[in-house]
């Protein structure tokens, strides 16, 4: 049984070499695939019927950062922790959640463009994470994005 920091470990080196790696070693959408090491899924070693999550959302929603993570998914967590910090603010003060979060990302517009890739592809499951702790439905979505030295990405966060 891998530890966390172990699992951590081994999606990160998938993601670096398969998908930010070499191009002939490319998967357009691995990030999105489970990954199993027990036997059985997370979702059938605790029974429960839950939405089991790809290994990006798992490794920013549930495991350690790794060391040599990619710059861009250092950014999907960092941006998941922003979201968690607000909604967290919001429960505390028993306010409506609906925020605008600006997020600011010193890439290249390349990279900027791979990150709202993914975070539209994984959007669902921080969804999916914050409805589990709330009790109420939450939606994420990108509003606005300037593509400059400096990418300013607006996301608008609301309770529905």
């Amino acid at each position: 049984m891998l530890t966390d920091i172990e699992r951590s470990n081994i999606i990160v080196k998938i993601l670096n070499k398969y998908y930010f790696g070499n191009y002939l070693d490319y998967e357009e959408d691995i990030y999105l695939c489970k990954l199993k090491n027990r036997g059985l899924s997370k979702k059938e070693e605790q029974n429960l019927e839950e939405m089991s999550f790809s290994i990006l959302g798992e490794y920013v929603i549930e495991l350690p950062q790794a060391e040599n993570a990619n710059p861009i998914v250092k950014d999907i967590r960092c941006l998941f922790i922003n979201l968690r910090i607000y909604i967290d603010e919001a429960i505390k003060n028993k306010s409506k959640i609906s925020y605008t979060l600006p997020f600011k990302i010193y890439s290249e517009k390349r990279d900027v463009k791979k990150f709202l890739k993914i975070i539209n592809n994984i959007k669902m499951e921080f969804e999916y994470y914050f409805f589990k702790m709330t009790g109420k439905n939450i939606q994420i979505n990108c509003i606005s994005k300037k593509m400059r030295n400096n990418q300013n990405i607006l996301f608008e966060i609301k309770e529905v």
